[in-house]
């Protein structure tokens, strides 16, 4: 994960760190902003 962060990941977004889950907020205008979503559910869906 760590790998993702530093390489792929350098976008403006706000981080949420909360008991039991952790929430990333992107910019409304984000031109990729479907991606990163998919690809967040795919994580999710592979945590569980």
């Amino acid at each position: 994960m760590k790998t993702i962060q530093l390489k792929l990941i350098k976008v403006a977004a706000r981080v949420k760190i909360m008991k039991t889950k952790v929430k990333i907020e992107l910019p409304v205008t984000f031109y990729a902003r479907w991606v990163f979503e998919k690809c967040f559910a795919m994580f999710e869906i592979l945590r569980t």
